[in-house]
């Protein structure tokens, strides 16, 4: 086992994450009596196999001016000849890019080339009446002192009854958001290329702990391959292994008939565990030590609701 920590440091994980709750009581930590504990060692067995794929579809954006790469440059290449590589391998994300020779510019379908719409708020008077004072310039009110009505004028349209519209902010239009007032828009087609990174696992890991928890803390790494196809793991010393390893495998095959296969890449890590038996005021329960970052899961603590708390 690669789990070898001695009391000392047993009691020291737990003592800092009860720190890292702050309203869970220390006393338990402190005066908790270990009575047992002992290593194990979890495994975690991954396939990744990362595939790409390819879709196209039609798209369009405001025409800014600049050269325009049309149909009159070429023929558009198949989607598969377009030279595209990953950001990055094993790490799920979507690239988007022009085809060659597609685009085309034309008229805004949508406002007619004009760039604009007139304001529905104002309809194009670009003003509107003031709702703070009803059009009115002023606001009323009874002065108690001298029994007379007072009357201010409105901060809002300054006396005016009409305020700049809000919407157009007093200019009438309101700008196409289609070709973002320049009249015209590209059309092209886009090529849409989608990476993934499909992930097989299976945790191998003996005591009553949560397996989930074993695949997010850092281990000792035993095995990696990167291949185009890897194959599978068939001669380690626990069958458990070999057996998950060529059942993921095999998963994997022809799994994703529609995308290309770019890389695959299997581990096997192995990650400590200790169980520690404890008492404290009568109460016997346990705790685990996970990972290399020595992670504790204390599900039965027995201080764990504001006991410790000191915010009010």
């Amino acid at each position: 086992s690669i789990a070898n920590l001695d009391e000392g440091a047993c009691r020291q994980a737990m003592l800092d994450h009860v720190a890292e709750n702050c309203c869970y009581g220390s006393k338990p930590a402190e005066e908790m009596q270990i009575t047992h504990h002992h290593g194990l060692t979890a495994f975690h067995y991954t396939l990744e196999t990362f595939t790409e794929a390819r879709k196209t579809g039609f798209q369009h954006v405001p025409y800014r001016g600049g050269p325009v790469d049309g149909p009159e440059n070429g023929i558009p290449p198949p989607p598969w000849q377009i030279h595209c590589l990953a950001d990055s391998m094993f790490h799920t994300h979507v690239k988007k890019m022009e085809v060659p020779h597609t685009a085309t510019v034309r008229p805004c379908h949508r406002c007619d080339a004009q760039g604009y719409f007139r304001c529905w708020e104002c309809h194009g008077w670009g003003q509107t009446e003031c709702e703070a004072c009803d059009r009115r310039g002023f606001h009323e009110h009874f002065d108690p002192n001298t029994g007379q009505h007072v009357r201010n004028t409105c901060h809002r349209c300054h006396g005016d009854g009409i305020c700049s519209c809000h919407r157009c902010g007093g200019d009438g239009r309101i700008t196409c958001d289609e070709c973002d007032g320049y009249r015209n828009i590209k059309t092209y087609i886009e090529l849409v290329v989608t990476f993934t990174n499909h992930l097989g696992e299976h945790v191998i890991e003996r005591s009553d702990m949560p397996d989930h928890l074993v695949k997010e803390v850092g281990g000792e790494m035993v095995f990696e391959q990167v291949l185009d196809q890897v194959f599978p793991i068939t001669s380690y010393p626990i069958a458990e292994i070999n057996q998950n390893s060529i059942r993921i495998v095999n998963q994997h095959k022809g799994a994703f008939p529609n995308e290309r296969l770019i890389k695959q890449r299997q581990q096997l890590r192995a990650v400590p565990v200790t169980e520690v038996h404890y008492t404290w005021d009568e109460v016997s329960t346990r705790y685990w030590i996970y990972g290399l970052e020595r992670k504790v899961h204390a599900p039965d603590y027995p201080q764990q609701c504001c006991w410790g708390c000191t915010i009010l």
